[in-house]
C-alpha cells in the first residue's frame, strides 16, 4: 500500500509539472532544470515577440482606429467566446464567429450587437464546428458529422455529409465549394492538388494546384481560402506565398510575401523541417491568421503578435501595410480571422483573435498615391 502511495505521489508529481510548462501563452521552464528548451519546442509567439521588437511600426504604415470590440466585460447579452476558428460575414453585413469549443456560431449586427447563438434548437446540438457561411439567407456550418443548413432565423433545415477533411472552406455562390484538402501521410515526392472544389451535393468538380510532400510523411499544403465573384485566393499558413486563381482553377499568378518578419519565420520553418525530419515532428509556425478578396483587392492577416494587414493588388503589388496598437499579444484563430468590409469613405476591417477576441477597426480609404517609403510600400488606386 505505501509503495502504491509513493508511485501514484510521483506520477501526480510528474503530471503536475508537465501542466505547468504553458501559463498564459508561454512556455514556462519545468521546476528541476535550468536548462534552455530546444528551439522546436519555444512557444511560437515568444519567437514572434522577439522578432517584432527589433522592427518596430514603420512611419509609412496605416494606423487602424478601433472602433469597437466583442466582447466587452459585463456588456448585457454578450456570449463569451472559449475556442474561435474563424469569422465570415452576410450580405446584410452581419458577422458569424465560429466557436469550435462553445459548439456554437454566433451571428453579430455589423457594430457588434448580438443577433442570435446558433443552433437555437437546444435538440439540434452542434459537435465542434469548425467552419459557417451564409449565402443566400442559408447559413452552411461544418462540423465532426457532416455540413448542417440553417435557415436565416437560425433554425436547423438539414444536413448532408462533408466531402474531404479540409483546412480551410470558401464558398462561392453558384461557383460551389472550394476546399483545401486534409491529406494525412502521402508517399514522398507524390503531388496533390492544393485545391478541391464541390457542388453542394457534394459531387467533385475539379481540382487544382499542386500541394508536394515535404519529406517527412506529412504534406505542406495548408492555406487559407477567400474568394469574391471571379477569384479565389489561397495564402499559405507556413510560406510567404499566395496563389491567385480564376474560379475554373486556371492560374493566375503568384504574390510573394516581402515583408521581413514573415521572410525569417518562414526561414524557420524551413530549418526546423529540415532539422527535425528524421523524427518526423515539425514545429512550424503560422504567418497567416486570414484572407479576404475585396473590391478587387487581397487582404493578409498576419499571424504577429500585433495586428498587421497588408493589402495587395490583384497584380500582386503590395499597396498599403495596415497596424493597430490595440491588440497586443494578438494570435491568429484555428482558421480564416479577417473580414473586409467598406462603409462610405473608411474600410472595415473585423480582426478575430485565436484569445477569444472580435476587434472592429476602420482605415479611411486614400484617394490619392503616395510615394513608398524606402521603396518598400507603395499606394495603388483608390478601392
Amino acid at each position: 500500500m505505501i509503495r502504491l502511495a509513493v508511485t501514484l505521489a510521483s506520477l501526480w508529481l510528474v503530471i503536475s509539472c508537465r501542466g505547468s510548462q504553458e501559463l498564459d501563452g508561454k512556455l514556462k521552464p519545468r521546476p528541476q532544470t535550468e536548462a534552455r528548451a530546444p528551439q522546436s519546442v519555444i512557444d511560437q509567439n515568444v519567437l514572434k515577440r522577439d522578432l517584432l521588437a527589433r522592427l518596430p511600426a514603420d512611419d509609412n504604415w496605416m494606423k487602424l482606429e478601433l472602433m469597437k470590440v466583442f466582447p466587452l466585460d459585463g456588456q448585457r447579452g454578450t456570449i463569451p467566446i472559449i475556442t474561435p476558428i474563424m469569422i465570415s460575414s452576410g450580405s446584410e453585413g452581419t458577422v458569424y464567429i465560429t466557436d469550435a469549443a462553445g459548439n456554437q456560431v454566433i451571428e453579430l449586427s455589423p457594430d457588434l450587437e448580438v443577433l442570435r447563438k446558433i443552433p437555437s434548437q437546444p435538440f439540434r446540438p452542434l459537435n465542434r464546428p469548425s467552419w459557417a457561411t451564409p449565402v443566400d439567407g442559408t447559413l452552411y456550418v461544418l462540423d465532426l458529422t457532416g455540413f448542417n443548413v440553417f435557415s436565416a432565423a437560425g433554425e436547423w433545415i438539414g444536413k448532408f455529409k462533408a466531402f474531404v477533411a479540409a483546412h480551410s472552406i470558401t464558398l462561392c455562390r453558384d461557383d460551389g465549394m472550394y476546399v483545401n484538402p486534409i491529406f494525412l501521410y502521402p508517399p514522398r515526392g507524390r503531388a496533390y492538388p492544393l485545391v478541391m472544389q464541390f457542388d453542394l451535393s457534394g459531387r467533385l468538380l475539379r481540382s487544382f494546384g499542386r500541394a508536394e510532400s515535404n519529406g517527412i510523411g506529412a504534406i505542406d499544403n495548408r492555406a487559407l481560402l477567400a474568394c469574391d465573384r471571379h477569384r479565389l485566393v489561397a495564402a499559405f499558413t507556413y510560406r510567404s506565398k499566395i496563389h491567385v486563381y480564376a474560379l475554373d482553377g486556371r492560374k493566375i499568378r503568384d504574390i510573394d510575401v516581402r515583408y521581413r518578419p514573415i521572410r525569417e519565420l518562414e526561414r524557420h520553418n524551413i530549418e526546423q523541417q529540415s532539422i527535425l525530419q528524421s523524427s518526423g515532428i515539425v514545429h512550424r509556425v503560422n504567418l497567416v491568421a486570414g484572407v479576404s478578396i475585396f473590391k478587387e483587392r487581397i487582404f493578409v492577416l498576419l499571424d504577429l503578435p500585433r495586428i498587421e494587414i497588408l493589402e495587395f493588388d490583384l497584380q500582386g503589388r503590395q499597396l498599403n501595410h495596415y497596424y493597430a496598437g490595440e491588440g497586443a499579444g494578438f494570435v491568429g484563430p484555428g482558421g480564416n480571422g479577417l473580414v473586409v468590409r467598406r462603409q462610405g469613405r473608411t474600410l472595415i476591417f473585423y480582426v478575430l483573435s485565436g484569445r477569444g477576441t472580435l476587434f472592429k477597426l476602420s482605415s479611411p480609404v486614400r484617394a490619392s498615391p503616395r510615394v513608398p517609403l524606402r521603396g518598400r510600400i507603395g499606394r495603388g488606386r483608390p478601392i
